[in-house]
């Protein structure tokens, strides 16, 4: 049985490939343009190892000219204002509440707690 990592892994390769691909590059020139290993490169590919660190994942998407966001939030690499953001917003402790069990006063609580913790990222 596979884990959900390797699932989502293999879902970033794939999209990594396409996007590869879809520029016309080869698996070798693309790896020297970020600079990586072919090896690398293709295990990324094939989803067999976690997608690289903000900083090549940056690369890459400058060297495929994509938004940096797209690949990391494929990646599952949001950076952490980008996360503040988000559990910040009006609409969440609503949206939270809706959870059986939880009311919207656990919500509020529950997001201003994972917006401190994000704060000390």
């Amino acid at each position: 049985m596979r884990s959900v990592a390797s699932e989502h892994w293999q879902k970033f390769g794939a999209e990594l490939r396409s996007l590869r691909e879809a520029k016309g590059f080869g698996l070798r020139q693309f790896a020297r343009e970020i600079p990586l290993t072919s090896g690398y490169e293709c295990n990324l590919e094939y989803g067999l190892i976690a997608p690289p660190s903000v900083k090549v994942l940056c690369r890459m998407a400058e060297v495929l000219e994509v938004p940096a966001h797209y690949l990391l939030a494929r990646a599952g690499k949001l950076p952490a204002a980008t996360m503040l953001t988000f559990w910040e917003h009006p609409a969440i402790p609503p949206i939270l509440s809706t959870i059986p069990g939880m009311s919207l006063e656990d919500a509020q609580m529950f997001c201003q707690q994972v917006v401190a913790a994000l704060r000390t990222l």
